[in-house]
């Protein structure tokens, strides 16, 4: 479940849990919190670039006077980040980065000054990103998450390096409020103006920087966030010497170039003039706020972009549909129509005998009659044995146990075997754990068991069959109730002593009468009503006779008319299938799409955080 919380650092450490434990990679390390500076009244900004770039150049230029320290003071070049941070700023600017509960991980190195022109705003000279120190690019990296603005600077000598572009990426990838700056724009005038005037030449120039340059990167700038500037000949007169010295003087330079080269300088030194303006201009509390918040939004974006990337969440999502397709196209290919057809029509067939089948239906009709089964149930046995005397057992009721279920040679055990091992090989690369759970998949004890259910499922057509031929149990009628009765009384009770009555009646003398008297007597005792009794369950057997043999003719014939029409087939082929699929199938599906929907809910809950622009995140400190 994804936390509910508004707090979008939660938010996205909570996605970044779930997508690391979904696909089976480590969390990544988002960018710190920019929240940790939203207290206090500073602006810092970052100035990035590779080696020699001119980075200490810029910031003097800014500042408007030398404050940067020289190499020699800070190692070669430039190891940590260095800030240039006015005096009355420090006790601020310690307590949002030299605070070792906060901010343990860099080490910055404060230098003071005391430009009033640029209190507030905390240059800080970033680590070069191509040194061959690779923990240079990582603190570049994690140092400017941290602050509201960017400096991204670039050489003529290599902006059209790749790898160069590649490293930049990686740093500078989301952050707002950044400035990219063409460091050292004299000298793209080495080559000449190649006969165009200065207005052309600067604007094919900014066009070359922000299409070529920039956007090779893909880091989109806004319009006013691009200069071309010559920090270290910032004054026109400056340029225009530095330009001839470059020229040298065979051939020397003529008059209109002079004029080209005058108006260039005049073009970079409004550029340096820009870029200072908008970083210098007096920033109001609101103004400084609205900063942070840019700056804040903007990481928040970053991160879900980078989580995103950083798991190829889309692409999972078509690796689980990619798993999802080949598990239905393995089921399809082991357990295919023809094994559905063989087993539904084995199981229509695989029933007990008639005999049996007809012992169940008499159980049935028999509840009507309590006074028939008295006689039956004592002599079924008798029945069913002379029965199956007399009707052979199909040979299509002997599948029993695994042959039942097996099919070209191969049983239930072969076929998910040979399902789960062709699935390994040919699974897409996706989500590690899920992939990792299906292919170990052991069928074995699954497949004793569906055995077993298969083995039982003659049992509901035998059930069908019953049902079908019996009737609804119903009261039996007045009529053949009274026969059955007469019946008992009759040879049991009433005869006997009718008979006796009689002869009692006819009698002329005394002796004759105690003569019909003891007949009635007679007729009375234990040996009349033995063979009475006897009479009796020779004619209820007579009755059952029919009953069953009825009953045998019946369920053979059902038997024979629904095998013939197959009938049964169809229905057993489904239920074969519906329990092959919820039980090997199905789990492995829904582990897949259980999968994708927690990508696509992360998915969707990224996306969101991509377009966040909330005013306020409570960051307490960095990760």
């Amino acid at each position: 479940m994804i936390t509910t919380t508004d707090d979008p650092r939660e938010q996205l450490d909570d996605l970044n849990r779930r997508l690391s434990r979904l696909l089976g990679k480590p969390p990544n390390d988002l960018a710190s919190c920019a929240g940790i500076g939203e207290q206090d009244r500073l602006i810092v900004c970052g100035i990035l670039g590779c080696k020699d770039v001119g980075k200490s150049t810029l910031i003097n230029a800014l500042a408007g006077a030398k404050i940067s320290k020289d190499h020699e003071l800070v190692g070669e070049g430039t190891s940590g980040p260095v800030a240039y941070v006015h005096k009355d700023d420090r006790r601020e600017f310690d307590l949002r980065f030299n605070d070792h509960e906060t901010n343990p991980a860099i080490p910055y190195q404060p230098f003071e000054h005391a430009e009033d022109a640029i209190r507030g705003l905390v240059l800080v000279d970033l680590p070069d990103i191509d040194s061959s120190f690779p923990s240079h690019l990582e603190i570049a990296r994690t140092a400017i998450h941290r602050m509201e603005r960017v400096i991204w600077m670039f050489d003529p000598k290599k902006a059209d390096d790749q790898a160069v572009a590649e490293l930049t990426r990686r740093v500078v990838h989301g952050h707002s409020n950044k400035y990219c700056v063409m460091a050292k724009f004299d000298l793209l005038l080495k080559d000449g103006l190649d006969g165009m005037d200065a207005e052309a030449f600067w604007k094919k120039q900014k066009q070359w920087f922000t299409g070529d340059v920039i956007g090779v990167v893909g880091v989109d700038v806004q319009e006013g966030q691009t200069y071309m500037v010559s920090a270290g000949y910032g004054t026109p007169t400056s340029f225009i010497k530095f330009i001839k010295d470059q020229w040298g003087d065979d051939p020397p330079m003529t008059g209109p170039e002079q004029v080209q080269v005058s108006a260039l300088a005049e073009l970079a030194a409004k550029e340096l003039e820009n870029l200072r303006q908008e970083l210098r201009k007096p920033l109001s509390g609101a103004d400084v706020q609205r900063i942070k918040a840019d700056h804040r939004n903007a990481q928040v974006q970053a991160n879900a972009q980078r989580l995103l990337d950083y798991f190829e969440v889309e692409k999972n999502i078509r690796h689980c549909d990619g798993i999802h397709k080949l598990l239905k196209t393995e089921f399809a290919a082991n357990f295919d129509e023809n094994y559905f057809n063989t087993i539904g029509r084995r199981l229509a067939r695989t029933i007990r005998p008639p005999t049996e089948l007809a012992h169940d239906l008499m159980s049935q009709s028999i509840v009507k009659w309590p006074e028939l089964g008295a006689v039956y149930w004592p002599l079924s046995s008798i029945f069913r044995f002379i029965s199956r005397r007399m009707i052979p057992t199909s040979a299509a009721a002997m599948f029993t146990g695994s042959d039942l279920h097996r099919v070209q040679g191969l049983d239930l055990y072969d076929r998910a075997k040979a399902m789960t091992s062709a699935i390994k090989p040919r699974l897409p690369e996706g989500p590690k754990p899920l992939v990792d759970e299906i292919s170990v998949h052991d069928p074995t004890p699954l497949m004793k068991r569906i055995a077993a259910e298969l083995v039982e499922k003659p049992a509901k057509l035998e059930d069908e069959i019953i049902a079908f031929l019996s009737a609804p149990p119903k009261p039996a009628g007045r009529l053949s109730r009274g026969a059955i009765w007469f019946v008992l009384f009759w040879f049991l009770l009433v005869q006997p002593i009718l008979a006796g009555v009689l002869e009692l009646a006819a009698t002329r003398n005394l002796t004759d009468a105690l003569r019909a008297t003891a007949a009635i007597v007679s007729a009375l005792g234990a040996g009349a009503f033995l063979k009475g009794l006897g009479a009796v369950v020779a004619i209820y057997l007579g009755i059952l006779a029919i009953v069953y043999v009825r009953a045998v003719r019946d369920v053979c014939k059902q038997i024979e008319d629904k095998n013939s029409a197959e009938e049964w087939r169809g229905p057993f082929e489904t239920d074969v299938f519906d329990l092959l699929q919820n039980e090997i199938l199905r789990p492995m599906l829904d582990q897949t799409d259980k999968v994708r929907e927690e990508l696509q809910a992360c998915q969707a809950k990224l996306n969101k955080l991509l377009q966040f622009s909330g005013k306020t995140i409570r960051c307490p400190g960095p990760r």
